[in-house]
């Protein structure tokens, strides 16, 4: 097999004069994409002029499948010879042990004539490389000899045209182009989809809140926000490690086929997405986290899971106590409900809830302009402090709250008596801006807080069984952090001090 690897890179990548006659089809090249071989073969082959925005990304898809072993035309404007080109498969990693279909199935070639006749074996979705802003103007190539794939642009294209059109197009492959994000999957996995104009808002939605903390590493945008990298999303039966991939750095992540449901489907990323946010997340963690990042690698990133899971799903409205109770969340929670809501994390002591728990405390947005302010230095730099003393500065001036023994009860993440981890400054600080103790306190039932006069929700409603009664326990089904305060409690107008451990 590597031989004939071998000969098909010799003889057709980089190659722009090529003839019909040198074609070569290679029989699997269809079934690597779960493809309709007689669909393909029936298939209009089309020519097609596609223009080419090079302001946004540098990996221009066309919608055009080249099919296996077919020559394909490519012209191009004088100005743009040398400088562009086309690759297929551009999407897709090496298999180093062809363990789930063919090791390479991608090429690159420089197009380097006006009219360039290229054929690939395997097939594959066709696609213009340009660097970015190569053509401030734009440019139109003219591609002749493919077939058309299901294509889906948020903002241009309209549901019925996907429903009744776009998505229906005979190409193995197909693309959904967010703004955001550009995702390259199976044809199979997204025909019969519906709304995805609401499946791209919600990624659209999700993408905004983790800009509004950090930028993506090795993605940065143009200074007015918006974004000319794109991350790459690839969906392909081979992933390199782990049940799914983030290529850190080169903004991009592969996943296995099935993944492709959370994205594409709303309904099912509204009742839980966590692992797709989760490998988004991995692009936003430069820059931030504590200790190292070893430890905080798998940490930071579900953190600003809880972001999008608290403002645009649906999962911890499922939230229920049992009779021992346990904080239980109910089904299609789409995993890790137990973290949607303070009740199950005010109590917990890892470096996850150290992160997480300010979202509930003090909302959304806010926790959104913490985090930025953290990780940007905009009150404190980590030059002058310790990681966890600039955080803890950070998180007192910006939510005007005395964090001191909050911290301190945090004894499985860090030393607080340490004085490389909280300088002896804080105190020298803190003591002269007088901030309110924070002292937490969580009730099943509730769904948000009234903070110095802001009322904000991080959670949907509870739900309680229609058409029979239902008994709110609320000092039963409260809880707060360890020892810190005490809880008044009126009895026949008597007021006795009950420590809230006592309960627990």
């Amino acid at each position: 097999m590597d031989k004939e690897r071998n000969f098909i890179y010799s003889h057709f990548e980089g190659k722009t004069d090529l003839t019909q006659d040198q074609c070569y089809y290679h029989p699997a090249g269809i079934k690597q994409f779960y493809g309709d071989e007689q669909l393909i073969n029936n298939a209009p082959r089309y020519k097609i002029r596609v223009y080419i925005n090079t302001r946004y990304t540098d990996r221009h898809w066309t919608a055009i499948y080249a099919p296996p072993g077919e020559l394909i035309t490519i012209e191009v404007p004088p100005n743009a010879v040398g400088k562009i080109g086309v690759c297929f498969n551009h999407h897709i990693n090496d298999d180093s042990g062809y363990r789930t279909r063919m090791r390479t199935l991608k090429s690159s070639t420089t197009l380097n004539r006006e009219v360039n006749n290229v054929s690939w074996p395997f097939g594959g979705a066709i696609t213009i490389t340009s660097g970015i802003d190569r053509f401030n103007q734009g440019l139109e190539v003219t591609i002749t000899g493919g077939i058309r794939m299901p294509y889906f642009r948020y903002g241009y294209t309209t549901d019925q045209e996907w429903e009744e059109e776009l998505s229906l197009l005979p190409g193995p492959l197909a693309n959904i182009d967010m703004g955001n994000a550009i995702a390259q999957l199976p044809s199979r996995q997204i025909r019969g989809k519906v709304k995805l104009n609401d499946a791209c808002a919600f990624w659209r939605s999700a993408s905004r809140n983790l800009f509004s903390v950090n930028e993506i590493n090795g993605g940065p945008r143009r200074d007015d926000g918006r974004i000319k990298h794109p991350t790459q999303w690839t969906f392909d039966t081979y992933v390199p490690f782990g049940e799914a991939a983030t290529a850190y750095g080169g903004n991009r992540i592969i996943f296995p086929p099935h993944w492709s449901e959370g994205i594409v489907n709303y309904d099912s990323a509204k009742w839980g997405c966590w692992g797709q946010l989760h490998e988004y997340g991995h692009n936003f963690q430069y820059g931030w986290g504590w200790p190292s990042f070893r430890d905080y690698i798998e940490v930071t990133n579900n953190v600003l899971n809880l972001i999008s899971y608290s403002k645009l799903t649906m999962v911890d409205s499922r939230r229920q106590m049992t009779m021992g109770r346990n904080y239980i969340v109910g089904p299609q929670n789409g995993g890790h409900g137990e973290t949607t809501h303070q009740f199950s994390l005010i109590q917990r002591n890892d470096l996850f809830s150290f992160y997480a728990n300010f979202i509930y405390f003090f909302g959304t947005d806010k926790f959104r302009k913490f985090l930025h302010a953290h990780r940007w230095d905009k009150l404190y730099s980590r030059n002058e402090f310790p990681y966890i003393s600039q955080f803890l500065l950070t998180a007192c001036d910006m939510y005007k709250r005395d964090f001191r023994d909050y911290f301190k009860s945090f004894d499985k993440v860090f030393n607080y008596s340490d004085p490389n981890i909280i300088s002896p400054r804080v105190d020298e600080i803190l003591n002269q801006k007088n901030y309110k103790k924070f002292n937490p306190l969580a009730i099943i039932y509730q769904t948000g807080y009234i903070v110095d006069g802001e009322e904000f929700q991080t959670a949907k409603p509870f739900e309680i069984p229609a058409r029979s009664p239902y008994i709110f326990e609320f000092l039963r089904n409260s809880r707060n952090r360890g020892a810190m305060f005490v809880l008044r409690v009126h009895t026949r107008g008597s007021c006795k001090l009950q420590n809230l451990e006592s309960y627990f």
